[in-house]
């Protein structure tokens, strides 16, 4: 939970001047004289209060913007997935924090969530916040409520120990008997007050003091809690409103097994995830040898030729959590070696680019990404990542000269030959530098950096299954008549069943009665 440096200043300023008095007292100050400079004392730090205090006094006529929590958008997102992101924290930001219990007020909210990320996903679209199904809205109620609990756990002290009959019994009572409460409670204060101050005036000039100040920090910490919880709500609300529009609530993680297994029907893949690597380039770039380094054992032939003439699946498994699916392409430039790529790289869910680094004909390796992502903005899909292996760096100049590890910020010929290799290279193919890495696959003993382009690899499971999600969803949407069938038949049965309790009735031994009219009753 973030901390409220205002109010962290605040209460300890005004807890000060009172916890002075404990150890000192009054009769002692008094004796020593020091009564008013405790006085002055207190009058600076209220000072310093009522500064802190007036911006907020000064917006007091305004409605307050909902406190920013520091929760980022999902990385694997894409860019009209922030947009709409963008437009769900204009509605937090433009919302009231809702007081507790204010169900009227928070299911409009919702709504106004819900509907701004349909029509920006389905534009003049009058029915856009309908344009889902009945599994759909299912499964997004499961995910909000798991996204709504982790949040309550994470940002609400005492979560698990609060109960909801806790909260409302005494909010229940206090209205009942707010105007008897209210009086009671006035009367009691003023007689306290009054009592107090014939008693001892200064102590209590220092608690009307303290109390002006506490009251209004109370209040302030208040609004703040309700301000994260409908926060929450909204961002929530838009996070899983996003999902669903944008296709990711066709299936549930359990739906997903069977599709894979069809998709790979050649390769069992047993891991925990499973995600489909598309290892692309030209011919001569390192592809295969790539492959077998990773694999560590030689799985992909190589050779000074053209040696992949068809695309080539391999799994490599990963600390065993993960299996990737690795498909070893014919190299760019060759026959039918561009539309081999577009045609895997629809069922691709991250591609590892081999790029020489000796090779100063980049051409093809840039015309065939840039009408790989031309062709997923036309279609309306999330192009999968693109992650660079730099290969052949063992031969930059000098070339004679290979003592790895080498760090690229270091001023060696070496790590400034491939510090500069990769810069180009990222802003030739439009992708980070962060995601460009420089590796030597002499073989698959002899190979440097594949450490950090598993790194880099990892780090983007997140962006591959969106694009894994985004592909089974689209699947989906065809119309399988086997299903239809299997769903008419199973509707079928349970017509007949329920037909059958309602006209059939039983006498009690098994034989069926008859419906009687009330005439015949009557007689």
């Amino acid at each position: 939970m973030r901390l409220w440096w205002r109010e962290i200043v605040r209460a300890v300023a005004l807890a000060l001047p009172i916890l002075a008095l404990v150890p000192l007292g009054f009769v002692w100050l008094g004796e020593q004289g020091w009564t008013l400079w405790w006085f002055l004392g207190a009058a600076v730090l209220g000072l310093l209060v009522a500064v802190l205090s007036f911006p907020r006094a000064r917006d007091a006529g305004t409605t307050a913007p909902l406190p920013a929590l520091d929760r980022p958008s999902p990385s694997w997102w894409g860019d009209r997935e922030r947009q709409a992101w963008t437009k769900v924290q204009a509605i937090a930001d433009a919302t009231p924090p809702l007081a507790y219990g204010e169900v009227d007020r928070g299911v409009p909210i919702v709504q106004r969530v819900v509907t701004a990320v349909a029509e920006h996903y389905h534009p003049d679209d009058p029915h856009a916040p309908y344009r889902v199904t009945l599994p759909e809205l299912l499964l997004l109620t499961e995910r909000l409520s798991s996204g709504l609990r982790r949040e309550v756990l994470r940002q609400i002290p005492l979560a698990r120990q609060i109960t909801i009959a806790g909260v409302l019994e005494p909010v229940s009572a206090t209205r009942r008997y707010r105007k008897i409460l209210g009086f009671a409670w006035d009367a009691g204060m003023t007689v306290w007050r009054v009592t107090r101050l014939m008693i001892n005036p200064a102590n209590a000039i220092a608690a009307e003091a303290k109390r002006f100040f506490l009251d209004d920090f109370l209040s302030k910490l208040d609004g703040r809690a309700r301000g994260v919880l409908t926060r929450v709500l909204i961002e929530e609300t838009g996070r899983v409103a996003i999902e669903l529009y944008a296709g990711r609530f066709k299936v549930s993680p359990n739906e997903e097994a069977p599709f894979l297994a069809k998709e790979h029907a050649g390769a069992r893949a047993e891991g925990v995830r499973q995600i489909t690597v598309l290892v692309a380039g030209q011919t001569n770039a390192g592809k295969s040898s790539l492959i077998n380094a990773l694999k560590g054992e030689i799985v992909a032939a190589t050779g000074p030729v053209a040696v992949t003439q068809k695309p080539d699946r391999i799994l490599i498994e990963y600390e065993g959590s993960l299996t990737l699916v690795v498909v070893d392409l014919p190299g760019l430039g060759g026959k039918g070696g561009n539309e081999t790529l577009r045609r895997e790289a629809a069922n691709a869910d991250l591609i590892v680019w081999c790029a020489d680094a000796t090779q100063p004909a980049r051409a093809v390796d840039v015309e065939a990404l840039k009408a790989l992502r031309e062709a997923f903005a036309k279609a309306a899909k999330t192009s999968p990542p693109v992650v660079i292996a730099l290969t052949h760096i063992d031969q930059l100049r000098p070339a004679g000269e290979w003592d790895p590890p080498y760090d690229l910020r270091s001023d060696r010929s070496k790590s400034l030959s491939i510090r500069g290799a990769a810069e180009y290279v990222a802003g030739l193919f439009a992708v980070p530098e962060s995601d460009v890495v420089p590796v030597s696959v002499r073989s698959v003993d002899a190979s440097y950096n594949l450490d950090a382009l598993w790194a880099v690899l990892v780090a983007k499971l997140d962006q591959a299954k969106n694009v894994q999600l985004g592909r089974i969803a689209s699947t989906q949407r065809a119309i399988s008549w086997r299903t239809v069938v299997a769903n008419a038949a199973a509707t079928g049965r349970l017509l007949v069943s329920t037909g059958k309790r309602v006209v059939v009735g039983s006498d009690g031994e098994g034989a069926p009665s008859t419906l009687t009219s009330p005439e015949k009753a009557g007689r």
